[in-house]
């Protein structure tokens, strides 16, 4: 299937629970257009069967196609699947959507993520997903206003690969289109002023689900086959602690550090 650039709705209309189960994907061409396709994913593909009608597909330069594969279960009649494709857009450009980033976060991620390829978020935001089975073979992670005394130090294990080497902010750790899942990850803050930093890691794996820690923590999942599908980091500036006053005695002995000795 072939689109020019814009935004369209794909509509499917499947009967019953057990129809038929189609998927959508970017079919790479000589065609110097890029489709971006949403929906409801399942095994990493966009889909439409009778419980998910619709997916957008977004279109960008010229033109691109779209690869579409329908699955019948078995015993279904083989009959014309009916798909619907609405263009969204009209002939007035659309305004873009203004995304706002959580107030204070700092930091952003980017990746490689099955059957997506390499992506980026902006902060606050996950890379991968928070269920599904999509592993995430690779990420860095991105300070653009970092200071100089505080860094980020980052690793993962990769099933069949071991520890990955140590990185610093802006690093990739991990793998690329090796099929190769990370089962542990791990985030350090670093440096002198690692201190006035508050760091949050939130992970997803596709059999224990979500698990949390803080700067040094290791986060895996069930046994050596569970993977990495989901990752969020938080890092916020919360300043130098608030110095401890003295107790009233002492700052009134402490009020005249100097004493002058006249000669009589």
């Amino acid at each position: 299937m072939r689109l020019k650039a814009g935004f369209y709705a794909l509509r499917s209309f499947c009967e019953g629970g057990d129809g038929p189960v189609i998927t959508i994907g970017y079919a790479p061409s000589a065609d110097t257009g890029e489709a971006h396709v949403m929906g409801t994913r399942r095994g990493g593909q966009v889909i439409l069967d009778a419980h998910c009608t619709m997916a957008l597909v977004h279109v960008e330069g010229e033109e691109a196609n779209l690869e579409l594969a329908v699955f019948l279960p078995d015993g279904y009649p083989e009959k014309a699947v009916r798909i619907d494709v609405e263009r969204l857009e009209s002939d007035t450009k659309m305004a873009a959507p203004v995304t706002m980033a959580p107030a204070g976060e700092l930091v952003h991620l980017s990746g490689h993520v099955e059957m997506v390829g390499d992506t980026e978020t902006r902060p606050g935001q996950w890379l991968g997903a928070r269920s599904g089975e999509a592993r995430i073979e690779g990420f860095a992670i991105h300070w653009p206003k970092r200071p100089l005394n505080v860094d980020l130090s980052y690793g993962c294990i990769v099933m069949g690969l071991g520890k990955s080497p140590n990185s610093l902010t802006g690093g990739f750790v991990g793998t690329r289109r090796r099929a190769a899942p990370i089962t542990s990850v791990w985030v350090d803050l670093k440096g002198d002023d690692a201190d006035k930093y508050d760091l949050a890691i939130n992970a997803v794996f596709a059999k224990r689900g979500l698990t949390s820690g803080a700067s040094g923590d290791i986060l895996r999942g069930i046994g050596p086959n569970d993977h990495l599908v989901g990752l969020n980091l938080s890092l916020k500036d919360v300043g130098k602690p608030a110095d401890i006053p003295l107790p009233a005695a002492a700052s009134a002995r402490g009020a005249s550090p100097v004493q002058t000795f006249r000669a009589k």
